[in-house]
């Protein structure tokens, strides 16, 4: 695949971190970095016309030029991610509907679970997602193995030293740990919410601060350390009014918050996943 190219708009500090993390990472290059919107930025807005390319950008340093970006990263086809020193940039990041964001400082195993969404983006948009993938588990009987398709996975859940996998009609128990599971789950379909879930993207009907419902009214807890993963995941699907008169509206076809009309209480709480996880 073709070198996916970064420019960097961002204080001198984050600008070396990021560009040391590129220059280990293969597949990624740096195409430039700068404090503010310049002449090289523009050159290469144009030039990822075609390839793609990502845009790293300091949101709290210049907010003014921020709001025009975003209808310019979509036209030359570049991914946005936000940077910002605070847990609440991280949000206005999720309202903007940018690509990703990081909350300063970086680290490398952050960057990484960026640039691998950024790869299984790329890949998808130029080869389309390969659907029917699977799996084999060994199950309680001896010499006995249970083919598992991610597309009838609702959730995964941890049971002590074994791992509980919830499909439409039915359930298994295998014995493995939640890491070992998550490493082999494919990132683009899957995300971890809690110690203890791995949801499938699909099977998702809504989110609001707390809580993610199922499409079957399961209700799982979102766990503090993995709200920000489950934002980062979320972005992708994000569409926004591009229409230019102040009065926006945001249209989320997976995400619906609670405080625009979803209730709550009509959903049935007495799922045991609820209960296991409060």
């Amino acid at each position: 695949m073709k070198s996916i190219s970064f420019f960097i708009v961002d204080d001198e500090q984050t600008v070396c971190s990021i560009s040391s993390y590129i220059a280990r990472t293969p597949g990624f290059s740096l195409s430039g970095s700068s404090r503010s919107f310049n002449q090289e930025l523009s050159e290469f807005l144009h030039s990822c016309s075609s390839g793609g390319g990502v845009l790293l950008l300091n949101a709290d340093s210049c907010p003014e030029e921020v709001a025009g970006l975003e209808d310019l990263c979509n036209k030359f086809n570049v991914m946005l991610i936000e940077t910002s020193d605070t847990t609440e940039g991280a949000y206005r990041a999720y309202e903007k509907g940018v690509f990703d964001y990081f909350v300063k400082p970086v680290s490398y195993s952050r960057f990484l679970k960026a640039v691998t969404r950024i790869t299984s983006f790329v890949m998808d948009k130029r080869q389309g997602v390969k659907e029917g993938g699977s799996f084999y588990i060994q199950c309680e009987t001896k010499g006995k193995f249970i083919k598992i398709f991610y597309d009838e996975i609702k959730y995964i859940e941890a049971n002590q030293n074994y791992i509980n996998i919830y499909l439409e009609n039915e359930s298994h128990i295998s014995y493995q740990t939640m890491r070992e599971v998550e490493g082999s789950l494919p990132s683009d379909l899957f995300i971890r919410v809690h110690k203890s879930f791995i949801l499938n993207e699909k099977k998702i009907y809504a989110v609001n601060n707390d809580y993610v419902v199922l499409k079957d009214n399961t209700i799982i807890k979102i766990g503090s350390n993995y709200r920000e993963n489950l934002l980062s995941h979320l972005l992708p699907n994000l569409i926004k009014s591009k229409r230019a008169s102040g009065k926006h509206q945001t249209v989320l076809p997976k995400v619906l918050p609670i405080n625009q009309g979803f209730d709550i209480s009509s959903v049935d709480t007495s799922s045991s996943a609820i209960n296991k996880c409060i």
